[in-house]
């Protein structure tokens, strides 16, 4: 109980690559110990076990490491296996797969690999660069999965957008069945800090699109408090 309670502590505090590789040593090590003890206890001295569980535990993490390096250098690009042999060596410090996500971001705008480069980047306090285009891309190829982190990223970056980028993005979301969207979406306050300067756009779209479209721009209005959009609303 100690030792999870310890190990779930370096997670939370310590969550580096270096600090991941170190306690998957740490557990191989005390696999190799708590094997050799069991198994050998009669023929080896505790100096030993040491030295063979560390010789052993060194050869097994460096096979480990090697595998899922040989795996990610060899897959095809944009396939499963290469993303996730690369996720596997980002958790352990090998910074240099991240590149594998930024690729696969850029060329097929997966939010899920989006959510993980992000993480990661922060991680490793690598900058993330993305053009106007690729973030258009990110928000829209898949709205009903990117309405939330991709403006919420947007939004804490204080990166700017069209406003009609935002208007197809409420249409399109509008469309999606299923999906609830409250007032507190990042979606929504993302839109209301991009309509902040100029409404007019949105008030325009307001008489033309479906009623959850126009919940939606109810709620940027309320944001936004401004008060060209008073008598619309009271309409």
């Amino acid at each position: 109980i100690v030792y999870f309670a310890i190990y779930q502590l370096i997670y939370v505090f310590s969550p580096t690559g270096k600090i991941v590789s170190l306690l998957k040593v740490f557990q191989i090590f005390l696999v190799q110990i708590f094997l050799l003890h069991e198994f050998f206890f009669d023929k080896f001295k505790i100096y030993k076990t040491f030295v063979i569980s560390s010789i052993t535990t060194i050869i097994i993490y460096f096979f480990i490491v090697g595998s899922f390096t040989l795996i990610h250098k060899t897959a095809g690009k944009g396939t499963y296996t290469k993303e996730k042999s690369a996720t596997v060596l980002l958790e352990l410090g090998y910074v240099f797969t991240i590149k594998t996500l930024d690729e696969s971001i850029r060329k097929e705008y997966k939010v899920e690999n989006f959510i993980k480069y992000i993480a990661y980047s922060k991680r490793y306090k690598k900058k993330v660069i993305f053009s106007n285009k690729e973030w258009q891309n990110l928000l829209l190829k898949d709205i009903s999965s990117s309405f939330k982190s991709i403006p919420a990223y947007l939004l804490q970056n204080k990166i700017t957008l069209k406003s009609t980028i935002i208007i197809e993005a409420l249409i399109k979301l509008s469309n999606v069945k299923g999906i609830n969207v409250d007032k507190n979406s990042k979606l929504l306050s993302y839109s209301a800090f991009v309509f902040k300067n100029d409404i007019n756009l949105l008030m325009t779209e307001y008489e033309k699109q479906n009623d959850i479209f126009k919940k939606y721009a109810i709620y940027i209005f309320g944001l936004v408090k401004d008060v060209k959009s008073i008598p619309l609303l009271i309409n």
